[in-house]
């Protein structure tokens, strides 16, 4: 014990000092400690204290942490991808996609499975992709699968996929990749009151189609004659905003991306209904075929919207190139060490910018974090990672998962681009409804058709082969400290 200095036991045990007093060589001193500043009656650490955050009377919400001196959610998704590019790691994207979300029956596991996320124009250096996953808010990780895919394509073309978050639709995501050139914005783009917004949803820079919390990432679109509408696709840049919007949002509600088109008597007619966002910034294919028409691209384009959930519209395109063969390598993992990553900063998505995460490192300081639960011991996962088998990497807030890839040879005449092929659950310890559950257990499986399931709908009730995984790789407890 530091009698020196504890504000607690300042000189000798039981002598507390006061509420803005310090201890300085075992005596009390007025004043607050250094780090510490006083608000009111009481000295705080401005740059973690809930109630001070960043200045005195400057409260977080109370579905918000404070950390270095900003609030955060305790809410949204994960684990979050950091790329390196030769110098240090940069935040992508996000691999939201397979919520448990303990007990709202609202999410459809059942149709849970791979996913494929877009990884952009990231290079490898020294012949390596490195990557880190990192778990950096209030829930736990279920890591099944982590598969590299490269696709070369000829240049002057891109290329993307179809993934989109569908479970609620009650289907599973289409893992389809598909090529695109020279995709063309709208040539014209209005809100239904006639508002011009070309300008924000004909290139994805991160100013989004303007939306309010009552309303409707709703937007009516023409692009002009096409010379081949059997092959027409959007190229659809969306984000998530994730928050409690019950008090806003008003039914009907809509899972998906609604695309309409007119009727013929001045009103619209539901064609497609696609997947949605899944929290970050993503740009995915929606197939169009059959539905267009060579002299009429106009089309009426609604995103998801949910008491939860709104997405929001940065950017919309309309391709009808000919698909073009291009090469799509699997490259599994040389390197997938599990360790200590520590808490970082992140700041939700809103309905004005995407997610944002830095790289920093530093201790959790939050216990309230934690879920309770036997956690993947620290060190080689490659094996739990090789393919999707209910055999986990369970991860802790705090917890990351560092990869490298060797970067197999390139076709002269190509352009590369990455994607991660993962199969991974996660469960919120918060959802913007409130708390969800403070345990990592029961430990999901594919397939479930809740969460939590029937106890007499484990599978592995009798299989000594998952009882061994357990006992082997399971082995670091957390257990919630007593608040």
């Amino acid at each position: 014990m530091d009698l020196q200095g504890s504000a607690t036991d300042c000189g000798v045990c039981g002598n507390a000092c006061g509420p803005v007093q310090h201890c300085e060589q075992g005596a009390c001193a007025d004043g607050c400690a250094a780090g510490r500043t006083q608000c009111g009656e009481v000295c705080v650490d401005l740059q973690f204290n809930a109630d001070h955050c960043g200045a005195c009377d400057s409260p977080c919400l109370g579905t918000q942490y404070c950390a270095t001196a900003q609030c955060h959610s305790r809410s949204g998704s994960c684990p979050y991808v950091f790329l390196w590019d030769g110098a240090g790691y940069y935040y992508h994207t996000d691999l939201s996609g397979s919520p448990l979300a303990y007990g709202l029956d609202f999410f459809k596991p059942a149709y849970y499975g791979t996913n494929i996320y877009e990884l952009g124009k990231w290079a490898a250096h020294e012949g390596v992709y490195r990557m880190r996953l990192r778990e950096l808010i209030f829930e736990a990780s279920y890591f099944d699968e982590a598969l590299l895919l490269l696709a070369d394509v000829p240049q002057g073309y891109e290329i993307f996929n179809e993934w989109s978050s569908t479970p609620q639709l009650e289907r599973r995501p289409s893992l389809r990749f598909v090529t695109v050139r020279d995709s063309r914005p709208p040539r014209s783009a209005l809100l239904e009151d006639g508002t011009e917004v070309l300008q924000q949803v004909s290139a994805a820079d991160g100013v989004p189609l303007p939306v309010e919390p009552a309303g409707l990432s709703r937007v009516v679109v023409d692009f002009g004659p096409s010379e081949h509408p059997e092959r027409a696709r959007l190229v659809i840049t969306t984000w998530g905003v994730y928050e409690d919007l019950r008090g806003a949002q008003q039914p009907p509600y809509s899972a998906g991306t609604t695309i309409e088109t007119p009727d013929g008597v001045g009103g619209w007619r539901e064609r497609v209904v696609a997947g949605k966002s899944a929290s970050d910034v993503r740009t995915w294919i929606l197939d169009l075929a059959g539905i267009l028409t060579s002299s009429d691209t106009r089309m009426r384009i609604t995103l998801a919207h949910q008491p939860s959930t709104l997405d929001v519209l940065d950017a919309v395109l309309l391709d009808d190139s000919e698909p073009v063969p291009f090469d799509l390598t699997p490259v599994a993992a040389r390197v997938a060490e599990l360790g200590y990553g520590g808490a970082s900063q992140v700041e939700a998505a809103t309905l004005t910018h995407r997610l944002q995460a830095q790289d920093l490192s530093r201790a959790p300081d939050y216990p309230e974090a934690f879920l309770s639960g036997s956690y993947t011991r620290y060190g080689d996962v490659r094996p739990l990672l090789a393919e999707a088998d209910d055999r986990f990497v369970l991860m802790a807030q705090g917890d990351e998962i560092r990869l490298e890839f060797d970067a197999p040879p390139q076709r002269p005449g190509t352009t590369r681009r990455a994607f991660l092929q993962a199969d991974v659950f996660y469960t919120l310890k918060y959802h913007p409804f409130g708390l969800l559950t403070e345990t990592l257990e029961p430990l999901p499986f594919h397939g479930m058709e809740s969460y939590p399931y029937p106890v007499e709908q484990w599978p592995y009730v009798d299989d000594q082969d998952y009882a061994r995984y357990r006992a082997e790789w399971n082995t670091r407890a957390i257990v919630l400290p007593q608040l």
